[in-house]
């Protein structure tokens, strides 16, 4: 039986049945969303950062498993007053904001200039025949549940502007 953690479905560890390669004191949490039904979008994950000895972001092909894109804890960047608390010497205490972006790679002539920061980019291809993307967080060693974090929250958005579809899909 899936558990829920708002629209994330959660994978302890510890459970054999969990996803490919699990550690038995991880907890993932995961996102699935039909991208070809959604041309021209990203995801926009925002949430903070978990109480927890590491935490990654990876997307994933969601048929085939491959892994598509990765993001490690110490490599998020935050805007101000945020702080990442998992970057060498910092002081910074757990729960400050980021913004993770997950869009399809530009075309060859587009400028990588408008890129966002803390982007998981993917090649659409990938994603055939179904054009399903997962999106998977991990928290390594969380201190209570989660983290002690609410769920992340996830936005699908207009490559063209930034602005937030409307109305949101279901994953």
């Amino acid at each position: 039986m899936t558990t829920m953690y708002g629209l994330w479905e959660v994978y302890p560890g510890n459970d054999l049945s969990t996803l490919a390669l699990p550690d038995y004191y991880s907890t993932y949490i995961s996102y699935t969303l039909r991208m070809s039904r959604h041309p021209g979008t990203g995801l926009r994950v925002t949430g903070n950062f978990p109480d927890a000895r590491y935490m990654s972001f990876n997307i994933y092909a969601s048929r085939s498993g491959e892994s598509l894109n990765a993001l490690t804890d110490y490599q998020i960047r935050t805007l101000d007053p945020n702080a990442n608390p998992f970057v060498a010497g910092s002081k910074a205490p757990p729960d400050g904001e980021y913004v993770v972006n997950v869009q399809p790679k530009p075309d060859s002539d587009s400028s990588g200039s408008n890129a966002p920061e803390n982007l998981l980019s993917f090649d659409p291809a990938d994603l055939e025949p179904e054009g399903l993307l997962t999106v998977i967080i991990r928290y390594y060693v969380p201190k209570g549940e989660y983290g002690g974090v609410r769920p992340p929250a996830i936005e699908l958005y207009h490559l063209s502007d930034n602005s937030a579809v409307r109305p949101q899909p279901k994953p």
